[in-house]
């Protein structure tokens, strides 16, 4: 979970939104414009890295949060979060409202007959 406002604040600074959110990230918040679609993004980095047991051990452009045809959120994993996954996939849900953004992830191993 994260406030808002401090994303919006620190989405001043070009140098942290790239360091941050890759280029598809970033065309989707210029599309969009919101604040809370960024601040749900660095919920999902944060998520995901709990999610696969390591924190945040890799660069967080290696966590994208991209839609679908509908506009339902998925993560796409690279480099290092990808290998650290070993193929499993990761489901994750955003939410946010006026004040906060937040994101669950799970990480969804196959199945053992």
């Amino acid at each position: 979970m994260v406030e808002i406002a401090r994303i919006e604040r620190a989405a001043q600074s070009r140098r942290f939104l790239m360091r941050v959110f890759t280029e598809s990230e970033l065309a989707y918040y210029e599309k969009t414009g919101k604040t809370e679609t960024i601040a749900g993004m660095w919920c999902v980095k944060e998520a995901v890295g709990k999610a696969l047991g390591t924190g945040i051990v890799f660069p967080l452009t290696d966590i994208e949060t991209i839609r679908d045809g509908r506009g339902k959120p998925y993560v796409k994993l690279h480099g290092r979060a990808k290998e650290l996954a070993r193929g499993a996939e990761i489901e994750i849900s955003v939410t946010h409202e006026r004040t906060f953004a937040a994101a669950v992830a799970v990480v969804v191993r196959g199945q053992k007959s």
